[in-house]
């Protein structure tokens, strides 16, 4: 025990002379234990150590996360059946600010770092689960780092989120048996301020897919009475778009960033197909229209996905780029200016102009022509140096001419109008095409036809339902 003495000004300290001799005499039973650790009974210590760990007096509270780091040093794989208590006396010291403390936190930051080196690694075999492995307290070492993901303070929300990623890496079959707990928690750290968290919670994410695919992992749903078996990774996708649909702001300041992530950890390619999958049958149509506004922005501005638009350029009906066209154009069918782009990107220039002719019947919103000006900036952008080049042959893309010019007669005469009017002022040989001597390529077969006519035909119901909905919507509300 510290005895306490009274400092000239009448403040409560610690002895200086009381202080010295503590520390002397904690130094010289530490470095005993270091010189003969098998005689230790660290049982017994450890959970005195890990009540230390939390004292407000920074000397006890600094000797004890001493001390937990050399018993793990010297005890190693000893140490697993107190992993959750010493994952509680070490978390929250890393948030520790005050300058004073600055010695504690950095040796909690090692602790936390030796602590994760002594997990043991699964077994390819299931039944063969290690001595060490069966030490561990999973359950409870799952629920103090839920408790952690609610911290107060970045430093610790982020070790807890780095831990279940561990985990999934080291023991993931034994992880995955409480998933059920950590699935919400990790979603729930996606609302976070700090990039970093919502970084750490996406890479969580990316190994849950990876060991469930890898194990061929199902989880169970309620619907409709009855329960049906899914991947965990829709799973994650559909619990994204509901927080995004729940709260706007989330999308607004965080979903670019969010998506883009996942297109780094993930294939592009897949997360916008499972996007669509599930974004097809939305039915608020607001929300509908906004997320595909902000996925179509990122496909075409997001360096990350340079290799789903390439895939999209080389569109092929029969080939698996026509496949994913044909998902994203069901999806994107929620928003009219997002599916101009699309075939934009696509080369399907004659669909395009289709869909140009459609949209001027629909009820253009002052909406619709600022998300046209966006795209019109867009088509000046190094995105479309493609498309451009194409406009030299205005004979042979005459489909794409009459695109712009579709696009231009949308607009009103606005900044984004004259740069277009500009651009098209560059197209030579215009009035060849418009003479109507230009043909549509000879290779567009009957089949193809039928296709981009289908395709049509459901963007123009779609179209329908969205303006019904709204215009209900309106009525309700008035």
């Amino acid at each position: 025990m510290i005895h306490r003495g009274t400092v000239p000004g009448g403040k409560s300290h610690p002895s200086i002379l009381w202080l010295f001799r503590c520390e002397s005499v904690l130094g010289e039973f530490l470095h005993g234990i270091v010189n003969r650790p098998g005689t230790v009974d660290y049982p017994a210590m450890v959970n005195i150590l890990i009540t230390h760990s939390q004292s407000p007096d920074e000397l006890v509270q600094f000797t004890a996360v001493l001390w937990i780091k050399q018993f793990i040093k010297l005890a190693g794989p000893k140490m697993l059946p107190f992993t959750s208590g010493l994952l509680v006396a070490i978390l929250p010291c890393l948030s520790l600010e005050s300058e004073s403390r600055k010695n504690i936190r950095e040796n909690a930051r090692q602790v936390n770092q030796e602590l994760v080196k002594i997990i043991p690694a699964e077994s390819e075999a299931p039944q063969e689960a290690t001595d060490d492995i069966l030490t561990l307290d999973l359950e409870s070492i799952v629920q103090v780092l839920i408790d952690n993901m609610t911290h107060s303070s970045i430093p610790t929300r982020l070790a807890a989120l780095r831990w279940v990623y561990s985990l999934l890496d080291q023991i993931p079959r034994r992880t995955f048996k409480s998933i059920e707990k950590l699935f919400p928690a990790v979603l729930k750290a996606l609302e976070d301020d700090s990039d970093e968290v919502i970084m750490a919670a996406l890479e969580d994410f990316a190994e849950i897919r990876s060991v469930s695919d890898q194990f061929k992992l199902l989880h169970n749903s309620a619907q409709e009475d009855h329960k049906i078996q899914g991947s965990y990774f829709r799973r994650f996708i559909r619990d994204l778009l509901t927080l995004f649909k729940k709260d706007r702001q989330i999308l607004d300041d965080r979903g670019h960033f969010m998506i883009r992530q996942l297109c780094l950890l993930l294939s592009a390619e897949e997360i916008y197909s499972v996007v669509a999958d599930i974004l097809v049958d939305e039915t608020d149509p607001v929300f509908a229209s906004a997320m595909v506004e902000a996925l179509s922005a990122i496909l075409l501005t997001a360096s990350e996905l340079f290799e789903l638009r390439a895939s999209l350029r080389k569109f092929d009906r029969t080939l698996q780029q026509g496949h994913v066209f044909t998902k994203l154009y069901r999806c994107w069918a929620h928003n009219s200016v997002a599916t101009v782009s699309l075939c934009l990107l696509a080369q399907q220039y004659q669909h395009a102009s289709d869909l140009l002719g459609v949209i001027a019947d629909l009820d253009v919103t002052v909406e619709h022509l600022a998300e046209i000006d966006k795209l019109v900036q867009l088509i000046e952008s190094p995105i479309f140096t493609h498309l451009r080049m194409q406009l030299l042959d205005p004979e042979t893309n005459a489909y794409l001419v009459r695109t712009l010019y579709g696009l231009l007669m949308l607009l009103p005469q606005s900044e984004a109008f004259e740069n277009l009017r500009r651009r098209l002022d560059c197209v030579p040989l215009l009035q060849r095409v418009s003479q109507g001597q230009s043909v549509p390529p000879s290779d567009m077969v009957a089949a193809e036809k039928a296709f981009f006519a289908d395709l049509l035909q459901y963007f123009i119901n779609t179209q329908k339902r969205q303006q019904a909905s709204i215009r209900h919507d309106r009525k309700s509300h008035s």
